[in-house]
């Protein structure tokens, strides 16, 4: 009878240790499961989604509102390079003027200048 005690304690002990590491085993198979599902990216609470869907919103918005702010700016240039660009090509003909005139006075002085110095030399001789 003790024989018979020793050989069912045996094989309790073999079905309690092959139950603990099947459970063990399949905790942690779970465990890891529910991890990966809960890093996977999705949104369960809706809370979470609300915020989600909020964030992804004011990003549509600030794309549409840099576009716009591009496609204004490029305007902006185009009109000032349609009003500045004549102007400047006005300016440069001024310029070239005024420097024309410059140089004008300028050879006028050096003549009035070889004038005066003929007419001291010739009025020393």
């Amino acid at each position: 009878m003790i024989l018979a005690a020793g050989e069912a304690l045996s094989d309790f002990s073999a079905i309690a240790t092959s139950s603990l590491f099947l459970i063990a085993i399949v905790g942690g198979i779970v465990a890891w499961l529910l991890k990966k599902r809960g890093a996977s990216g999705s949104i369960s609470t809706s809370a979470a989604s609300e915020l989600w869907q909020q964030s992804q919103d004011m990003r549509a918005q600030l794309i549409k509102e840099k576009e716009a702010a591009e496609a204004q700016r490029d305007r902006l240039i185009d009109i000032q390079s349609e009003q500045v660009i004549p102007l400047l090509r006005t300016m440069n003909d001024s310029l070239k003027l005024i420097i024309l005139w410059q140089d004008g006075r300028a050879q006028a002085f050096v003549d009035m200048e070889k004038d005066l110095i003929g007419r001291l030399e010739a009025r020393h001789e």
